[in-house]
Parts: C-alpha cells; sequence; structure tokens
C-alpha cells in the first residue's frame, strides 16, 4: 500500500476507536439536559482520574458553576451519570423513591476483591438488603452502649498518653488515627493493640497501608469507583494479596480461638460469630433490644465476618479520625468554643457525681455540635454516589433516568454553601441550635441519608465523643507557632476576601524578587480594596491581614493595644543576635520590660542634654555647604554623612565628621548597612517577611564583618568610659548608667518624667549593642531619607522655603539671635516641613503587628488567631485623597486645615499608641536643625539631574529612592 493509503486507514481507524470511546457521550444532549465537556473513554473525569484535581474539589467547581439547577449530565468514562443540585431532587432519591435507587454503584469483580465484593457498602440489590437486614442488631443503642467500656478503655489510655505529651507539637493527624484504630482493634476484632504507645504495631501498619496511595494506587482506587470496566480488564484492587491475607487470617484466628475457648467478649466481633453460628444475637444482659429477633433467618460465613469487620474498620478508624483531626485544627483556632464544650462536659458530670457513662456522654450535646461541625466543613465522603436500579422520571421534568445511570450528590458543596448555611467558611457549632441550620439539618449528609444511611452512625459518634471528651475535659488545645495553614484557603474559610496567593511566597512574590518595594506592593493592595474594613493576603503560607479601615487601625494599634503587642518580625538571635535583641524586634514581656528601662533615655529632658551635641553637627554642616554651594549637591549622601555624624556624637561618643572625611571608618560601615545587592535585599526580605527560610538559610541582616565592628567598637567605648571616669551626656552614656542600674540626674535640676523608672532593671554589654546599633539605623538613614525628600519638595517650592525661613527669624528674633532647644522647639513651620515629608514618603511605609491573642474584629464575625499577621499601609493611607486633600501636593500649611487635623491619627510614620517610635523626639530635634543649617542662610534650587517623582528603591527597608537626589544651594544675601 501507498503511503496516502496507510494515512486514510489510520485516520479511519482513529475514527473507530474515537467513536468507541465516546459512544454514549450524546446520551444528556439526547434528553435535553446541560453536561459537563467529555473527553474520549475518560469522560469527564480527566482531572480526578489524572489525580490533579480531588473528586470533591471537581464536583464542588461544578456544583458552584451551575448553581440554580436541578441537575447537571457528566460521564464516568462512558457512563452517563447525573449530579444532583436540587434538595427537595436528594431528598427523593434518599428517602422518597429510595426504591428507585437502592445501590451505590460500585461494581467490584468478586474474583479480583473479595472482601470490598462482599461487605455491606458495596453490596447492591437483595444481596445489601439480606445482609443489612442481618446486620442492624449489631448496631442498636443496646449494642454501641454494650461496647462504650471497651472504647472509655482506649480513651482512658489516651489521656495519659497526652498528659506525658502536653507542651509540645503533636501531629493530631496520626495520633488520632492511632487511636481510633486501637478503638476499632478492640471493638472490631478484639484486640488490645495500643498504638498510641507503638505507632509501629502490625496492625496499625496495615491500616497506614490501606490509605498512604502513591500515584499508582491512587488511579487504581479512582478507576475501581468510577471506571470499573478498566478496573475489571486491568485485575484492580482496593486491598493488595498482603493486606487481604492479613486480615482474612487475622479473623480467621481470632473465631477458632473463641470457638475454642469459649470465651466471650462485648465486641463486633463477637456478635458476628453469634451470626454465623446461631444466625441470631444474644439478649443483652436482660436488657430488651431493639430487632431483636430480626436477623434469625441467616447466617453468615467465614467470609461475610472478614469482609464487614474489615469495612467495620476501614469506616471506622480514618473517617472518624479525619473528622477529629479537623475538629481539633478548628478548636485550637477558637478557645471560646473549646470553654463551652469543657463547661458543658463539667456540668453533664456533675449530674453523674463525677462518673462517666454512655448516659452521661449522650448527655453532652455540645459534643455532639463540634462533630457535626467539623463533618459540615470536612465530610470524610465528601459526596454520595446511587445508581438508579429502575427507570425513574424526575419530578416536575420530562427527563427519564435509564436503569444504570450513576448519580452523585455533592455533600460538602451543599455542606459549604452560604445559601444552606450563614457564613459556612466559620466554624460554628453553635449554628445547630440556630433555625436556619435546623430547618436545612436534612442537607448533613456526611453518613447518608435514608434507608442506605451508614449503619455505624452510632458507635461513629460515640468513638469521636469519647476522643473529644478525652483531650478537652482536661487540656486547653492551642495552635503550635510551627504549625503554619499550608493552604492558600484559611481567609475563604474565615469568610475573609483575600489576595490570590502563588506556591510558597503568598502573596510576596513582586518584594521577594525585588520588583517592587514593600509599600509600593501594599499601597497597590489598598486601593485595589479601597472601601474594604481589611483584606486577606499570605505572607509564604501564613495569613496575614492588610488593615484598610481607619478606625480598626485605631483600635489595633491603641484601644485594643494588648491583643497585637508584637512587630511579628521573627529574627533568629543564634544567626542575628544584635538584630534579635535590640527593642524593635524584641516582643512580649521582653520587649515590655526593656522599653520600659530605656523610655527615661528618650525623655524632653535627655533630648534638652543633647541639644549641644547635634547643634554642634549642624553648624559644621552649615560650615560645609558654605564652601559647596551654587553646584550639584548629592543631598541623599550627604544628609546621610550629616545624620552619621549626629549619631556617632549622639549615641557613641565618636567625633566622626564624615562630613569632610566621607570616607571615615563609622561612616563606611553605615554605607555598607543600607548599600543592599540584589541578594542582600532578597535576604533582608526574607528575614522579615519569611523568617523560616531565613532561618534555613541562616540569612542576617548584619555581615559579621558589621556584627564584629558594632560590637567592638561599643565596648571599646564602655571600657574607656568605665576606665577614666569620663562621662558625656549622650544616649551611650545613658546605656551604661543603665547597665550599672541607675540613671543620675539632669544637671539643670529640670525635673524629669519617669527618671529613675527602670533602675531595677540592668543592661547586659550585648543589650547596649543591640540598643546603640538600632538607634543607629533608626536615626540616621531614616531621618537622612526624610530631609532628603523634604529639600527635593522645597526645592520645588521656593514660597515654603520662604515661609521657613520666616519663621526662622521670627524666632531667633525673640530669643536675641541665639540658637537654643526652646528656639528650636518654636519654630513650628520647620515642624510642619518634616512631618509634610514625613506624610508623603514615610521612612517605613507599613506598620506591622502580629496578633498575640484571639481578636474578634469589631463589628463582624471574623476572629483573628494568635499568629495572624497584620500589615497597615501607613504610606497608602497619608496618601489618600479621602483623608488629606491633593495629597501629592508637598505642603506643610495643610497641618494647619480642619481636614488634616481631623485626620492626624493617620500620619504614622513614627507609629502610634505603646508601640511608637521610642526615638521620635530626637528624630524630629535632628530633622529641625539639619532644615535650620540649610534654610537659614541658603536658597534651595532644583537640579535637572534628579529623577521626579522619585522610584523607590526596592531593595531596601526603609523607604528612598533608587536613584541619587541633587539640589543646588545659594547663599541668600542679607
Amino acid at each position: 500500500m501507498d503511503a496516502f493509503t496507510v494515512g486514510l486507514v489510520l485516520v479511519f481507524l482513529l475514527l473507530i476507536v474515537y467513536k468507541f470511546g465516546t459512544r454514549n457521550h450524546g446520551h444528556w444532549h439526547r434528553k435535553g439536559v446541560e453536561s459537563v465537556v467529555a473527553a474520549p473513554f475518560v469522560g469527564s473525569l480527566w482531572p480526578v482520574l489524572s489525580l490533579r484535581e480531588h473528586m470533591s474539589d471537581f464536583f464542588g467547581r461544578h456544583y458552584n458553576e451551575h448553581k440554580g439547577k436541578k441537575f447537571l449530565g457528566y460521564y464516568q468514562g462512558n457512563t452517563p451519570g447525573l449530579l444532583v443540585l436540587d434538595p427537595e431532587l436528594i431528598k427523593s432519591i434518599f428517602i422518597t423513591d429510595f426504591s428507585h435507587f437502592v445501590d451505590h454503584g460500585f461494581e467490584v469483580d468478586p474474583d479480583i476483591d473479595p472482601m470490598q465484593s462482599r461487605n455491606l457498602f458495596n453490596m447492591g440489590g437483595h444481596k445489601w438488603k439480606e445482609m443489612r437486614h442481618t446486620l442492624s442488631p449489631t448496631f442498636t443503642s443496646g449494642r454501641i452502649k454494650a461496647m462504650f467500656p471497651l472504647v472509655h478503655e482506649c480513651c482512658d489510655k489516651f489521656e495519659i498518653y497526652l498528659k506525658r505529651h502536653q507542651h509540645q507539637d503533636l501531629n493530631i493527624k496520626d495520633l488520632l488515627a492511632r487511636f481510633t484504630t486501637d478503638v476499632i482493634a478492640s471493638c472490631a476484632f478484639g484486640l488490645t493493640v495500643n498504638s498510641v504507645e507503638n505507632p509501629n504495631d502490625a496492625f496499625r501498619e496495615m491500616g497506614r497501608k490501606l490509605f498512604e496511595n502513591d500515584f499508582v494506587q491512587g488511579m487504581k482506587n479512582t478507576c475501581i469507583f468510577f471506571l470499573p470496566s478498566v478496573a475489571k480488564f486491568f485485575k484492580f484492587s482496593f486491598f493488595t494479596h498482603e493486606m487481604n491475607t492479613f486480615y482474612r487470617s487475622l479473623v480467621r484466628d481470632v473465631i477458632e480461638k473463641r470457638t475454642k475457648s469459649g470465651n466471650m467478649r462485648k465486641d463486633f466481633m463477637q456478635l458476628l460469630i453469634q451470626l454465623k453460628e446461631k444466625g441470631k444475637l444474644g439478649s443483652i444482659d436482660g436488657e430488651s433490644e431493639e430487632n431483636y429477633e430480626s436477623a434469625d433467618a441467616l447466617k453468615l460465613t467465614d467470609d461475610d465476618i472478614v469482609a464487614q469487620v474489615v469495612v467495620f474498620f476501614v469506616g471506622g478508624f480514618e473517617t472518624s479520625s479525619s473528622a477529629l483531626t479537623f475538629a481539633l485544627m478548628e478548636l485550637a483556632r477558637h478557645p471560646e468554643v473549646q470553654q463551652k464544650a469543657r463547661d458543658n462536659i463539667v456540668e453533664v458530670l456533675k449530674r453523674h457525681g463525677g462518673e462517666m457513662s454512655y448516659q452521661a456522654l449522650q448527655e453532652m450535646t455540645y459534643l455532639d455540635n463540634i462533630f457535626q461541625e467539623a463533618l459540615r466543613m470536612y465530610p470524610p465522603v465528601p459526596f454520595l454516589n446511587r445508581v438508579c436500579t429502575k427507570n425513574y422520571t424526575i419530578p416536575q421534568t420530562n427527563v427519564t433516568l435509564e436503569k444504570g445511570n450513576v448519580l452523585l450528590i455533592p455533600t460538602r458543596a451543599l455542606q459549604n454553601d452560604p445559601q444552606y448555611f450563614e457564613d459556612p467558611d466559620i466554624f460554628n457549632p453553635d449554628r445547630f441550635d440556630d433555625e436556619n441550620s435546623v430547618k436545612n439539618k436534612n442537607l448533613l449528609l456526611a453518613f447518608g441519608d435514608g434507608p442506605r444511611q451508614c449503619i455505624g452512625i452510632r458507635f461513629a459518634k460515640m468513638q469521636s465523643k469519647l476522643g473529644l471528651f478525652a483531650i478537652l475535659r482536661h487540656f486547653e488545645v492551642l495552635q503550635p507557632s510551627k504549625t503554619v495553614i499550608r493552604n492558600h484557603g484559611y481567609w475563604r474559610r474565615h469568610g475573609v476576601e483575600s489576595v490570590g496567593a502563588a506556591p510558597f511566597v503568598g502573596c510576596l512574590w513582586p518584594m521577594l524578587s525585588l520588583r517592587e518595594h514593600m509599600s509600593d506592593l501594599f499601597s497597590r493592595l489598598y486601593y485595589e480594596h479601597k472601601g474594604k474594613r481589611f483584606v486577606g493576603y499570605y505572607q509564604g503560607n501564613t495569613p496575614g491581614l492588610l488593615v484598610l479601615d481607619p478606625e480598626l487601625i485605631k483600635s489595633i494599634v491603641i484601644s485594643d493595644f494588648s491583643h497585637f503587642v508584637d512587630h511579628g518580625f521573627e529574627v533568629d538571635p543564634h544567626n542575628d543576635p544584635m538584630q534579635s535583641r535590640n527593642l524593635f524586634n524584641m516582643s512580649g514581656q521582653q520587649w515590655k520590660e526593656m522599653r520600659n528601662l530605656l523610655s527615661p533615655t528618650f525623655t524632653s529632658g535627655r533630648i534638652k542634654a543633647m541639644f549641644p551635641l547635634v547643634y554642634e553637627c549642624a553648624d559644621n554642616f552649615e560650615k560645609y555647604l558654605k564652601r559647596h554651594q551654587n553646584q550639584d549637591l548629592d543631598i541623599k549622601d550627604l544628609l546621610a554623612r550629616f545624620t552619621t555624624d549626629i549619631i556617632g556624637s549622639c549615641a557613641f561618643g565618636l567625633p566622626v565628621n564624615s562630613l569632610e572625611n566621607p570616607n571615615d571608618k563609622f561612616r563606611e560601615m553605615g554605607r555598607k548597612v543600607f548599600d543592599v545587592d540584589f541578594i542582600q535585599g532578597f535576604k533582608i526580605n526574607c528575614i522579615f517577611f519569611a523568617p523560616s527560610v531565613a532561618r534555613f538559610f541562616r540569612f542576617s541582616f548584619f555581615s559579621k564583618e558589621l556584627s564584629d565592628f558594632f560590637r567592638n567598637l561599643v565596648k571599646d567605648i564602655i571600657e574607656q568610659r568605665l576606665k577614666s571616669g569620663n562621662t558625656r551626656k549622650d544616649f551611650m552614656q545613658l546605656l551604661i548608667q543603665l547597665k550599672m542600674g541607675q540613671l543620675s540626674s539632669i544637671d539643670d535640676g529640670e525635673s524629669e518624667e519617669m527618671n529613675g523608672s527602670a533602675s531595677t532593671l540592668k543592661l547586659t554589654d550585648d543589650d547596649i549593642v543591640a540598643q546603640a546599633v538600632v538607634f543607629f539605623i533608626g536615626g540616621f538613614e531614616t531621618s537622612a531619607t526624610t530631609l532628603t525628600f523634604a529639600l527635593m519638595e522645597i526645592a520645588r517650592n521656593p514660597e515654603v522655603q520662604q515661609k521657613a525661613r520666616d519663621n526662622i527669624e521670627e524666632v531667633l528674633k525673640r530669643h536675641g539671635g541665639e540658637v537654643t532647644y526652646q528656639a528650636i522647639q518654636e519654630m513650628t513651620y520647620l515642624d510642619d516641613i518634616v512631618q509634610e515629608a514625613l506624610r508623603m514618603y514615610p521612612p517605613v511605609g507599613n506598620l506591622n503587628r502580629v496578633c498575640t491573642k484571639n481578636y474578634n474584629i469589631p463589628g463582624t464575625k471574623v476572629f483573628l488567631e494568635t499568629g495572624t499577621l497584620l500589615v497597615i499601609p501607613n504610606r497608602a493611607l497619608q496618601t489618600d485623597p479621602e483623608y488629606f486633600e491633593d495629597p501629592q501636593k508637598f505642603n506643610p500649611d495643610r497641618f494647619n486645615d480642619e481636614i488634616t487635623i481631623k485626620n492626624k491619627n493617620l500620619l504614622l510614620a513614627f507609629g502610634d499608641g505603646p508601640r511608637h517610635c521610642i526615638g521620635m523626639r530626637f528624630a524630629k530635634l535632628q530633622s529641625k536643625l539639619g532644615l535650620f543649617a540649610i534654610l537659614r542662610h541658603f536658597e534651595v534650587l532644583e537640579s535637572p539631574k534628579t529623577v521626579y517623582p522619585p522610584v523607590i528603591d526596592p531593595r531596601q527597608f526603609v523607604l528612598t529612592s533608587k536613584d541619587n537626589i541633587y539640589v543646588q544651594l545659594r547663599e541668600i544675601q542679607k
């Protein structure tokens, strides 16, 4: 044959294959039913079969996409299936018209998988009916009550284990699986396993193997349930040969031993043995038992017993442990729910004389609510299957379902639909007392409904409630600090809108990759969500809240400060001791003690005492400017040298004079702190916003060179001063005094607020290094940046310069031409200029807080949990036209208008409340003296070399221009 003929044959064969693979895909179209797109052979389920999407997510997605419809067609391979969306139709299928939908529809081949085919769950038709009739008496309330002591014994052991392992991070997913394994082993197999203490027990190992599926086994299981013909062809089995052999041998050994010894035990195995031997059950200690004689016409075989015991194990240990795991996860975030449960437990036990009994457990109704709410949010089986066993016309439609059509009910989607359950993403056990939830209780389908409801529902509730009882009676459930919620659905579950997040990095990739400065990122998000009170975001996998509402911000930083004490920056003390020990990064009681200790060093009297040191630097600055006027000056670098000289003098007692000597060692080290390349910028962002990454890679804010320099410098100064007895009115001297345990009084006899308040505490040398360094970082760069932006704007606004100059001259005239601390305080227009520069260009563009104890956001049902991060986008707020008129215009006069005065609480460059910047007075003093030195004698002119508006450097933590900023100075002739 030629190539053309071969091609035609291949095309023809492909068409045949395609036709065969899609032979039934027109079924729903012919019936006038909308359906999901189907692919050849696999139908609509490829995302599920390829394990890219969990089946509950797949059906939940289609439920939400087709909301309002009664049903939607889909295809399991070539088998037509119907996704049922309407609650009334679901009720008909489960209850009213049950005779049309008797079977689950899972076709398990008895030759390939005998244990799965013979168990009650997978049986169909008359076989199911007979087996259900046979087993029903084993699950009555009387029989469950008789097993109570066995379950309670496991609970006691569980409680003992918990007492020995409290105050540590517990993997509750594994621990609860071991607990329920022990319960099922005791009640179903009559075995004392105790895998809580021995996680590697053979029985536990086999249970783990059942649910630890790799990709291949996951594909096999999916095919068994959704593509039975494929599973049958390839002989896929839910159980491996090893598992089949293990459980069959185990059950037969137990039966043989009990039959030989005549020993009896009040467990499920004993009931099955009775059904096998006698065809009926004995009485329960003389107690009447409902359905007592119901099964006397049938006898079970050994294989039937194996099948039922194994399905009891599969359905009993994993589903209950899963529900309990999710319940505890949510309880850890809701201490108020825990307390309510504890109160219920205590109140019931009091009624029963402190004795725990089956009846007492039944009366602990709030535990029922918790279990029910966990099942509502996280049903272990998130959808229910039925198959049409005889033709059925859907009520009020012309659509007839044919025998063999598969039906699927998306229980998880229904149970999390706000139409039926208010605020469905919020864990709220109290909802089962409200009218709306009671009305929709028929949609709580974790155990199914109607004649085919889960036969073990009573047992599952008993073991789960006893598990909750064992934990909540004596223990408080806490969220460990290392537990990061590793899914980006956290805010959705809490009913909070959130920003889209990427794996691992969350919402912060533009910042972490240094494409966008953090304040630009949060400002952008602020305007994208304007009008909302808050919006969720993610730092990696850690949930954060961007707070947009001024009233809520006020509550966070002032009114409810006790809930938001810390900044939330986790700096590793081993990797970065200087950063971890400074006041800014300290937290909790440690911060409170250090703040109380340092506060007296920053009072107005102490700052006034340092005035001569700052003024000396300002005077040197003025002399330098006179020699360098009428040229383009890089004021970004020049002002950094000016503030470096001030901090060198006031913090370290050093005459640096980097104005004249830009290469001074002290200035060089300061430059290295903020001369950040891409790699160091990435490291710093990780330190502040991805601390776990920083810890893993041992990132440090300071290099070893910087750490050694500052540590040696501070220790040398302390040693020299202590040896010589020389003192100086600077910050270092105050720290040395605090190290000795007492601040001296201020020489001029002026009364000093808080003087001596911290005398009961002493600083170590490392504490002094940390505080001196943070004073250096916070003092030189932030003030230099503020002055840089102020001069850039002043150069563009000569009328502002003139007004400032007039204010300076008027004040000096009052003080006889003498420059004093008081005179600088009275130069209020300089305050306005500094304030306006801080409004437009705050050095720290966002304020960070972390929730230190659970907090209910006022006027909402949103609870912030301990550890939740908060960001306040102060730069965005300070440049929002809603709060500040014409915000992009540099206008110091605005601080005299009514609107600005009203919104002054939004000027957050120094923070607010108990955690506001401790060095605020000093920062204002040096900034005003810098402006005074320039504006008194010089006119500030624009330079064509300056890029305006400035582009913010994304590598820097502090808000600074990416480009140099230039101005020219011209001396004013008087």
